[in-house]
């Protein structure tokens, strides 16, 4: 039987396809992967803005329920306070209405006096006059903590719906955030199962921006709750007396030492702040944020991205001394926390 030549260079043809062919699906795939890493990195960040949206969002309301509740006491005491007037008044009404009609002035004009005296009908009059007046403002007031304890009833009703609507979209993100982890763990098995000898410069640059992005996005985020007692300090001494009625507490550094950031975020202010001197405003997720003061030579920009543990300053020199305070303060919100439940 004759042996066609295509029959001949069909072996050599799949030698040369197969490699060809494992380097295209590892590239393929590392494509795959980068693309994953880049769509999970947007999902995590959307994820971030949701929590803290969530968690500004119902501290927002948490004020505006306090701002009703507080009306609904001040309309329970303007109605108890109307209704007491009232009822003063329809007393001094009925107390009037029988003065007048009574006989004190008939003697005086039957003695054809013109002048018939003053008696108390006339100042009942005036009072009446200034209660009713009295209870028309109050009356008027009692409106106007209506109109307020309606719009406040309103406002909780559009942050109910804010808040689930976040809620709904945060929970759509968390599942997307699971599918696509889930997928780079096939995706991964599949690379790793590929000779490494197949990576060239081409795939070695998709390589390096997958680490990049995985190294700052792939580890699951904890929620800042979970740092509480294990922030590291910003520098490393013992927590100092404080009669300044600060919200924060001063700890010891040596002088022109580095201060680290507790926590990885993202600076928001740096300058001076009067008593503080100078200070870095770091904001970490889900609106906590740290201050750090009485410190010299920043490091940092507003704007820049820290890590945990990263020198954003250097602590005070002052002259021969061989301690400096360093303060430290940290916030959710505008609610101050204890910074010592939350460093290590």
């Amino acid at each position: 039987m004759a042996i066609s030549l295509w029959h001949l260079l069909l072996p050599i043809t799949l030698l040369f396809s197969g490699t060809k062919t494992d380097y295209d699906r590892l590239m393929d795939l590392l494509g795959e992967e980068l693309g994953k890493y880049q769509a999970l990195a947007r999902a995590r960040e959307e994820n971030s803005r949701l929590t803290e949206a969530i968690s500004i969002a119902k501290m927002e309301r948490f004020k505006v329920f306090q701002r009703r509740d507080r009306t609904t006491v001040q309309i329970s005491g303007y109605r108890k306070t109307l209704k007491r007037r009232r009822a003063h008044f329809q007393k001094l009404l009925t107390a009037y209405y029988k003065m007048i009609r009574s006989n004190y002035g008939r003697p005086f004009i039957a003695g054809g006096s013109t002048q018939i005296p003053v008696t108390g009908a006339h100042s009942l009059k005036l009072i009446l006059k200034r209660a009713s007046r009295e209870i028309s403002v109050i009356d008027g007031d009692l409106d106007e903590l209506q109109r307020r304890h309606t719009l406040l009833n309103k406002t909780l009703g559009s942050y109910d719906v804010i808040v689930q609507k976040l809620a709904l979209r945060s929970s759509e993100v968390a599942a997307d955030i699971a599918t696509l982890t889930f997928s780079l763990k096939t995706i991964a098995e599949k690379r790793s199962a590929l000779p490494k000898t197949l990576f060239d410069a081409a795939s070695w640059k998709l390589w390096g921006k997958i680490s990049e992005i995985r190294k700052r996005y792939g580890r699951k985020i904890l929620p800042f709750e979970q740092l509480r007692g294990v922030m590291e300090r910003p520098v490393p001494g013992a927590y100092l007396l404080d009669r300044t009625g600060s919200k924060g507490v001063y700890i010891s550094a040596k002088p022109s030492m580095g201060v680290r950031s507790p926590a990885e975020g993202t600076v928001r202010y740096t300058g001076p702040v009067k008593g503080y001197g100078q200070v870095v405003v770091i904001e970490h997720r889900e609106s906590y944020f740290s201050l750090l003061g009485r410190v010299e030579q920043v490091l940092v920009k507003v704007g820049d991205r820290i890590s945990k543990g990263q020198v954003v300053a250097r602590a005070s020199s002052l002259g021969k001394a061989p301690y400096v305070p360093v303060y430290y303060e940290l916030r959710r919100g505008t609610t101050y926390l204890n910074p010592k439940l939350w460093l290590r």
